[in-house]
């Protein structure tokens, strides 16, 4: 039977960035019709189950109501925290139950949760949150069509998916936390809000996946390099300089802000990097979340061991390569 793994979180899409800039507000019931179209796309090519993160905003119980002879929609046996453990927890039991696939729906902080929980199964991030760079803006009917080929092996898995970066922290020389797309050093002395949309505060930056039309902290890499950092490499950014030149960046829908760069440097897979600011708070893909004392040493390390990716775009043009969107052929493979 093939199963994929849903985890779609209710938080994602309402950060105060809806107070401090013009982000789009995702509403939990734009989050259940963007399921019901994937559900659509799953059955299509056979997908027999899905198994839901359950939450306690609605969007697991008012997916249950899909109608399909051949796709069953079930929700996973959990104990709730009501927050991003949540997301890591489910991602820890759909790999033990060994799904074929992963779909998330939310932000880069909700692919971090579920990486600290599986990287191993192949996902497909579907964006719902703010400033996001991991997950991509992917009509749902299309996510449940790629997600199915490739858990029903219908498509080549090699050349369909790829293997993400991480970033992680090292503190006195113990393992704290990971990032997918980006960590930023911060003069703060608290997390407060976690969101960060000021650039004042900013004394370094780290750096491992960008996009040219992205908002957020990895703008500031893109707008400095020109580059995506598709392969394994980073970027390392110094601020916050008496003698630097002021870059201006989208740092969230609809805020524009300057940036003072001190110099900026690639970095490459297994480095580690000793950050300069003694007393500071962490901001892992956009969110303030680790306060560290002045005494701490602090290291950022760029590995390869983030999630294994779908790219869903490869995926279909796959698929239509091979006439495997045939009803013939689908169910030739089925």
């Amino acid at each position: 039977m093939t199963t994929i793994g849903i985890i779609a979180n209710p938080m994602a899409g309402k950060d105060i960035r809806r107070l401090v800039a013009h982000g789009r507000y995702v509403s939990n019931n734009e989050k259940v019709n963007t399921l019901r179209r994937l559900f659509v796309g799953l059955d299509s090519v056979g997908v027999e189950q899905v198994l839901m993160m359950p939450d306690y905003d609605g969007i697991s119980s008012n997916c249950k109501n899909y109608r399909s002879k051949n796709l069953k929609i079930e929700t996973l046996d959990m104990r709730l925290i009501d927050n991003e453990m949540d997301s890591t927890n489910a991602a820890k039991i759909l790999k033990e139950l060994e799904v074929d696939c992963i779909i998330t729906l939310g932000g880069d902080g909700t692919n971090r949760a579920v990486a600290k929980g599986c990287t191993i199964i192949p996902i497909l991030p579907i964006s719902t949150g703010t400033n996001n760079v991991f997950p991509e803006n992917i009509e749902g009917t299309i996510a449940g069509i790629a997600a199915g080929l490739v858990s029903k092996n219908l498509v080549n898995i090699n050349e369909t998916t790829y293997k993400s970066n991480s970033l992680e922290v090292w503190i006195d020389n113990s393992f704290k936390d990971i990032a997918l797309v980006d960590i930023a050093v911060s003069f703060t002395d608290s997390v407060g809000a976690k969101a960060i949309w000021t650039t004042s505060e900013l004394s370094e930056i780290f750096v491992i996946k960008a996009k040219s039309t992205a908002t957020g902290l990895s703008s500031i890499a893109y707008m400095l390099s020109g580059d995506e950092l598709n392969k394994d490499k980073g970027i390392h950014i110094r601020a916050n300089s008496t003698n630097s030149k002021n870059l201006k960046v989208p740092l969230a829908p609809g805020l524009i802000k300057s940036i003072p760069i001190k110099n900026w440097k690639y970095i490459k897979t297994d480095s580690r990097t000793k950050i300069a600011q003694s007393s500071c708070v962490l901001a892992l893909d956009g969110e303030r979340t680790l306060s560290v004392k002045s005494s701490s040493k602090v290291e950022i390390a760029l590995k390869n061991n983030g999630p294994v990716v779908i790219s869903t775009d490869k995926v279909i043009e796959q698929a239509a390569l091979s006439n495997i969107m045939y009803n013939t052929a689908i169910a030739d493979r089925i």
